[in-house]
């Protein structure tokens, strides 16, 4: 793989792959103007290698929304300087105080 600014994103979803820790991804860096670079390791199916990830392959982010609403709130908290990445959920929650991953 050639040494691109993005080859370490690619190397590491490849790996994942070759691990079997998913069948493939899709990746896209992007900012104000959209996407820069984009690319996709894998397949959409391994008993069906065939079928390999495209740029634009369309992917049901149901369950992805709220690992995405909640880690964008915290990019902005703590960039605000509100909460450190190391703290305790329950010092801001007192709700979760006496709860294992509080």
């Amino acid at each position: 793989m050639p040494n691109t600014p993005t080859a370490d994103i690619e190397t590491l979803l490849e790996r994942g792959v070759q691990e079997k820790v998913y069948p493939g991804a899709v990746w896209a860096v992007g900012g104000p103007s959209g996407v820069q670079v984009a690319g996709a390791v894998g397949v959409l199916d391994p008993a069906e290698p065939a079928g390999v990830m495209q740029v634009d392959t369309v992917f049901d982010i149901a369950s992805l929304t709220k690992i995405i609403a909640v880690w964008s709130g915290i990019g902005v908290l703590w960039e605000a300087g509100r909460v450190s990445l190391d703290d305790r959920l329950d010092a801001h929650l007192a709700d979760t105080v006496g709860y294992p991953l509080g």
